[in-house]
């Protein structure tokens, strides 16, 4: 009985002392293999999975979390990810956020809502072996908005609109960074396109929704800030895990992103944050300049995306809309592709060919089928690595997107032949499980957000009584967890353990 006091006190203890243990967990059994979960990048900047070189081709899927959260639809994503697997495509890209400012207000309002919507979507991809690229904050003006700040807040690391972006990705990465099915983080979706664009006379780029009073110079935003940005999230999500891809989800690089990245930040007025754009072309050592600016470190992947070609004369062979380095013409599509890997190899960086298939005349055209196999065949001939045709949202096996699906299983098919995607072996070793999609997580600790009720205007007292009730789940079971770790103290042999780093 004696015994039994002393474990129960040592139990409360521990309790008092400790963090309640999160509900959401991974379990792994004695003799798993440590190999580090998801994509990672080699110091050569090779992208690697399961500690091998790693080809494939996915698909975007924006609805898969977002279109629980805009709708009702919450078992949509249920028929969806086991279709993916179906036609051997190994990894989606999808956002873990809303469109707009509201979805934030909404998160702040009941963080574990939303946590657990992002736990079954998780889940499922576990179940279904499916990579998730995770893109953290999709639109660029949404946390700005949120906060109640402009878009060049980007550029003060103290500004709420980091330290809200901070706190935001801290709670994804951290949630799931033991997950074999996530791969990769993504910061956001073509920040890169909005930089730069200034019109003094405020007609011009500036956003008129979602946009914080009346527009002004700082609802625009250059490249350095951007940059600052980029960095200040890179290292949370890095200091949080420490193995996974960072891509920055940027969009194509702008044909004249050097020359207004230098205006913006030589000729910019302090007084009123704006300047005029410089539109002369980018040489190909610009490109190469602007492309390491804007994926710092330790961010470890670059993205793009690209819609703007057409089929040239030489059939199939499609050539870009506009020229994209001084002095180099116009340039086929395997040329242009090449110019990101050269980029990447120049930086030791990770190449992600994020929105494929896409392009100008591909919709409905009789030889549509041709053209995309033809864009899937330039990406691999310029030695990319990774890269997801564009789909919205939508997943049927018919009509367009039932062809999209299958020849992108065979262009995985092709690469499993040659010994590029060695899916099963790395599923076979990542046995960490989820076990769980509780949470206890509403009440942030000042070391995730220190300003967390002044940035979000919520406070944890104003939850309802189904939070309450949902906290004292994440109570009990923390309890529990507390209880676990006592035991396994006391050398009671226990199967729940974290992940060797």
């Amino acid at each position: 009985m004696k015994k039994t006091y002393k474990l129960i006190a040592l139990i409360m203890a521990v309790l008092i002392i400790c963090p309640l243990i999160p509900t959401a967990a991974y379990a792994k059994d004695e003799g798993d293999s440590d190999m580090k979960l998801g994509l990672i990048v080699a110091e050569d900047g090779t992208l690697m999975l399961g500690g091998k070189p790693f080809y494939a081709f996915g698909e975007n899927n924006y609805g898969t979390f977002a279109r629980w959260t805009e709708g009702d639809d919450k078992d949509w994503f249920r028929e969806a990810i086991p279709l993916f697997k179906e036609y051997n495509i190994p990894f989606i890209r999808c956002p873990f956020s809303g469109y707009s400012p509201d979805y934030y207000t909404a998160f702040d309002a009941s963080p574990s809502k939303y946590l657990q919507m992002m736990d079954e979507v998780v889940k499922c991809a576990e179940e279904n072996q499916l990579g998730l690229i995770v893109s953290l904050a999709w639109l660029e003006i949404a946390i700005p908005t949120h906060v109640g700040e402009k878009r060049s807040a980007f550029g003060d690391p103290n500004s709420k609109t980091i330290q809200y972006s901070k706190y935001y990705v801290s709670k994804i990465v951290e949630r799931f960074k033991d997950s074999p099915a996530v791969w990769g983080w993504e910061i956001g979706n073509e920040y890169n396109l909005g930089a730069d664009l200034c019109d003094p006379s405020l007609k011009n780029w500036a956003p008129t929704y979602f946009t914080v009073g009346e527009v002004n110079g700082f609802d625009y935003y250059t490249s350095t800030e951007l940059n600052c940005y980029y960095s200040e999230i890179a290292k949370t999500i890095r200091e949080i895990d420490p193995d996974r891809m960072i891509s920055n989800g940027n969009g194509e690089m702008r044909s004249f992103a050097y020359a207004s990245y230098i205006n913006s930040t030589q000729h910019i007025n302090q007084e009123n944050h704006t300047w005029e754009v410089d539109w002369t072309c980018n040489s190909r050592d610009e490109f190469y300049f602007m492309s390491e600016f804007l994926t710092p470190d330790p961010m470890d992947t670059l993205s793009f995306h690209f819609q703007h070609a057409t089929l040239g004369s030489s059939t199939p062979s499609y050539i870009l809309t506009f020229n994209p380095l001084r002095d180099e013409g116009i340039m086929d599509l395997t040329g242009y592709l090449s110019l990101y890997a050269d980029a990447c190899k120049n930086m030791k960086k990770a190449c992600y060919f994020g929105e494929f298939g896409d392009m100008l005349d591909m919709n409905n055209a009789p030889d549509r089928a041709e053209k995309f196999q033809y864009v899937m065949d330039c990406i691999k001939e310029a030695g990319i690595q990774l890269a997801s045709a564009w789909h919205y949202q939508d997943v049927t096996t018919e009509g367009l997107h039932g062809e999209n699906l299958t020849m992108i299983g065979e262009m995985n098919t092709l690469y499993q032949q040659e010994g590029k995607q060695d899916l099963a072996s790395y599923w076979d070793n990542a046995t960490y499980k989820f076990v769980s999609s509780g949470e206890s997580e509403d009440q942030p600790s000042s070391s995730e957000n220190s300003s967390t009720e002044e940035t979000n205007g919520t406070s944890d007292n104003s939850t309802d009584s189904e939070e309450k009730t949902s906290s004292k789940a994440g109570l009990i079971a923390g309890i529990a967890g507390g209880a676990i770790a006592v035991a396994a103290a006391a050398g009671i042999i226990v199967a729940v353990k974290k992940k060797k780093k």
